[in-house]
């Protein structure tokens, strides 16, 4: 096992406004859905970690790319909690159907995007991002690397962040 070390390390940080994205999204509050809305996300993360053998936390390239694959995936898309205990979808050809409490909303298949989340909220959101660029770091990169930050802004002076430990 990997041990991390406690002295000052160095970070980079991707704010870039083409990772920007819009998407709706369905979330709950206790027994209430909250109405269908969306907003235009923004997203800023951090990775900390030592310098590799070209003085580098991490090429930039890399972790742009893997950002656009994201934001492609979520962009223009109504965004549904796939884990929500309470929550019902079903999936059917053209329409996708949600149900919560005795309220039922259709959508169209193409605009929904099930994320592996309990609720759609911001942290849920940053949390979800988290994985997914954990995931298509290179390996070499993950185990290299200490921690991954991502900050998802849903509107001016409102975000959530999720930060984690990579590598082992």
């Amino acid at each position: 096992m990997k041990q991390r070390s406690s002295r000052p390390g160095y970070a980079v940080r991707l704010f870039r406004e083409d990772l920007n994205f819009s998407a709706g999204h369905i979330s709950t509050y206790g027994d209430l859905m909250e109405g269908q809305h969306g907003h235009n996300y923004q997203l800023s993360i951090e990775i900390r970690g030592p310098l590799d053998e070209d003085c580098l936390v991490i090429d930039f390239r890399v972790v742009k790319e893997i950002l656009k694959s994201i934001k492609d995936a979520l962009n223009h898309r109504t965004l549904v909690p796939g884990r929500h205990p309470r929550l019902s979808v079903r999936c059917g050809g053209k329409s996708t159907r949600i149900r919560f409490a005795g309220e039922q909303l259709e959508l169209p298949t193409r605009d929904v995007v099930l994320l592996d989340v309990e609720n759609l909220t911001s942290e849920m959101l940053a949390f979800h991002i988290f994985k997914s660029i954990r995931d298509r770091l290179p390996a070499a990169d993950v185990e290299r690397l200490d921690t991954l930050s991502v900050e998802v802004i849903e509107s001016p002076g409102q975000s959530a962040t999720y930060s984690g430990a990579l590598g082992s």
